[in-house]
């Protein structure tokens, strides 16, 4: 928390914790303004002004399309779980990972990995012991992974 502070934050201030948003942070930030609002005793305003402006942070656009990105995460889910239904490749699979790209751009259309971390959990900065225990236990086949950017698999392709 002291280094977010340093580096203008507040301890209310929401920020990228990891992915695009950590990497690219110090784009997205923008800068506080002061505004100062006068009451009368009763509670009135009574004048407002803004002493310092706001500044907007920038703004990413991604690449990754919403409808294939679900398509792409639900065909690897079901591909793991119903593994004996799909194709022997996937035959006893436990995890898995798939990247759908234009091969003209090179822009990533969707990208998903399994299994799977829900990063909701870590909403306020703190996650659940029971959580981080499941994600880290042995049986948990380590869903902190993204297999689609961190692990070595061979390519194959599915028409």
């Amino acid at each position: 928390m002291r280094q977010i502070r340093m580096l203008g934050y507040t301890m209310n201030d929401l920020y990228g914790q990891n992915g695009v948003e950590y990497v690219f942070e110090s784009y997205l930030k923008g800068k506080n303004g002061i505004r100062q609002i006068d009451m009368s005793v009763e509670g009135e305003v009574v004048n407002e002004y803004t002493e310092k402006e706001a500044v907007s942070g920038s703004n990413i656009v991604l690449s990754v399309d919403a409808n294939l990105q679900a398509v792409a995460e639900r065909a690897l889910f079901d591909a793991i779980t119903n593994s004996e239904s799909i194709s022997k490749d996937a035959k006893n699979a436990d995890s898995g990972a798939i990247v759908v790209m234009n091969v003209k751009t090179g822009e990533v259309l969707a990208m998903a990995s399994y299994p799977y971390y829900e990063p909701g959990a870590w909403v306020g900065g703190r996650i659940q012991t029971e959580t981080w225990n499941s994600y880290n236990s042995e049986t948990s086949n380590r869903p902190l992974i993204n297999r689609a950017i961190s692990s070595a698999y061979a390519p194959r392709f599915y028409l």
